[in-house]
């Protein structure tokens, strides 16, 4: 015999739909601050991956300029210059590292050779300008006292030129027959590696301590500012990540979906084709799928909270029915 199940129905829709509004608003509420958190941390991201790739530039600049410092030293000495005048301004890399007993290995090659060339240029323009301007047989002026008397002299590589005016003020202050005719080879090699240069070498560095202690302090900082940003910007793209997919909310739609196929569905259906009478088994039933959807919720909400206990779940189930078939864990046994 039949009787009224109208009230059932609606009880059992109308507390469906209360809890998964309920769960589903604070699901909301979250997902729009995860929305502005991953915002924030995204923009955080950006800036710090650009500071990152900023400093390595940097650093990557003052290395080339201190390699380059450092090659401008390792050609900067007078045995280099009195070789480079001795072999016709035609002196070699292997050559020139031989003299000063140092490891051509431990240098760019390219950029001592860059330096050398530069230093063999202003060597040979030294002499073209410097030796018309002495005088013969006569006490020669110090280099300050002749570069204040012609300040119009453009200098390039200060220790070069002031090897070369030594030079020439040697070979002048002796007019013997053998200083002229090395004046005169000391001269004509100049001119012969003016004529003969075919491109302009590149321009000459001259360096200090002060110059070095600057370059090597800014490659310090520049590396702890990378350090600094990249080891930021993994902790920023971790919680990016976190605020795109954090765990549980991927199951939490499925259990929601679950309980309004349980408790919402089945009366509403019933409902609306006007089932408002049923037999014992028709109440049975919608009670029976209104448990289960209201034991799926409950049965998330411990799982998720063993999970977010220390020591609990190591992984949340991908579906619904995995929660009801979850792996025991080793404590548990022990337990037993």
């Amino acid at each position: 015999m039949g009787y009224d199940i109208s009230w059932l129905l609606s009880s059992v829709a109308q507390a469906s739909a209360a809890m998964i509004a309920i769960v589903g608003g604070l699901l909301v509420t979250r997902y729009v601050g995860l929305h502005a958190e991953q915002q924030a941390t995204g923009r955080r991201l950006t800036e710090l991956r650009a500071r990152s790739t900023n400093a390595r530039a940097e650093i990557k600049r003052d290395r080339e300029e201190l390699w380059t410092v450092e090659a401008a030293d390792a050609v900067d000495d007078e045995k280099v210059f009195a070789a480079i005048v001795a072999a016709d301004f035609t002196l070699k890399v292997e050559d020139a590292f031989n003299l000063i007993e140092d490891d051509l290995a431990d240098h760019d090659a390219e950029l001592v050779r860059g330096q050398l060339d530069a230093v063999t240029a202003q060597i040979r323009d030294a002499v073209l300008v410097l030796e018309p301007l002495i005088p013969e047989g006569i006490t020669q002026a110090t280099w300050s006292d002749f570069r204040d008397a012609h300040p119009d002299i453009a200098v390039g590589h200060r220790g070069g030129w002031a090897w070369v005016y030594g030079e020439v003020c040697r070979l002048k202050e002796d007019a013997t027959e053998a200083h002229r005719e090395s004046l005169k080879r000391f001269v004509y090699s100049a001119q012969q590696a003016f004529r003969q240069a075919v491109v302009d070498p590149p321009p000459v560095r001259r360096d200090s301590l002060l110059m070095r202690d600057l370059l090597e302090g800014r490659i310090k900082a520049a590396e702890k500012q990378a350090e600094e940003a990249e080891l930021g910007a993994t902790f920023a793209e971790e919680a990016y990540e976190a605020t795109r997919q954090p765990e549980g909310f991927g199951l939490a739609p499925r259990v929601l979906c679950a309980l309004a196929i349980c408790g919402v569905i089945p009366p509403v259906i019933l409902m609306t084709f006007g089932a408002s009478w049923g037999y014992p088994w028709t109440s049975v039933t919608v009670a029976s799928l209104f448990f289960l959807g209201l034991g799926v919720l409950l049965r998330f909400l411990f799982v998720y909270a063993s999970f977010l206990h220390r020591g609990g779940l190591t992984e949340l189930p991908r579906g619904v029915w995995g929660l009801f078939f979850m792996p025991r864990k080793p404590e548990d046994d022990k337990r037993r």
